[in-house]
């Protein structure tokens, strides 16, 4: 669950990440992400994306350097929490305290981060930028998320977008390139 500094809870986590990162940006840009056991096992052992190898994300934040920790409950938690500069006692109603368990409650300081924008350079077929008129930009290509409105009805997946229109632009600057 996503806490504000206050110890509040304001988000919908069943969202997924992008919304929840614009509700943390929406909500002072900082946050506190608890979460149980049961999830924490869960996640460590699928990978984020299907056919993807395993990463515990936990293990990654915390080995470098992220603030990320683990206690046996949350009165156990308190202190790190305190140094975090979260205010206690947390917000928790009964389905928030029932969802972290009996078990260790792990944490992270969290604040949201951007992984492309939906706006972009605009290209032409081949990834060519081209300016307010729709003139070629000598030697500036742009492919994937960095497209202009590729992604205007949501997000769709972006490896194969950039495997595709990163070759096409590729071959595009290869092409003048030779010339």
């Amino acid at each position: 669950m996503l806490l504000d500094p206050a110890g509040r809870r304001f988000a919908d986590e069943t969202r997924r990440d992008h919304n929840n990162a614009m509700a943390l940006a929406a909500h002072g840009g900082r946050g506190l992400l608890l979460w149980s056991e049961e999830v924490q096992r869960g996640a460590a052992q699928a990978p984020f994306v299907p056919g993807s190898p395993r990463l515990d994300r936990w293990a990654f934040t915390r080995d470098r350097g992220g603030r990320a920790t683990v206690a046996d409950d949350l009165a156990a938690l308190a202190p790190v929490l305190d140094r975090w500069g979260y205010r206690l006692p947390l917000e928790l109603d009964d389905e928030a305290r029932a969802r972290l368990g009996a078990g260790p409650v792990y944490a992270a300081d969290v604040v949201p981060a951007i992984t492309f924008t939906f706006g972009g350079v605009v290209v032409d077929d081949d990834g060519v930028a081209v300016d307010e008129a729709g003139r070629a930009i000598p030697g500036l290509y742009a492919a994937g998320a960095d497209m202009s409105d590729v992604y205007h009805q949501g997000y769709g997946g972006g490896l194969c977008l950039a495997v595709v229109s990163g070759r096409r632009a590729g071959v595009a600057a290869a092409r003048e390139d030779s010339k």
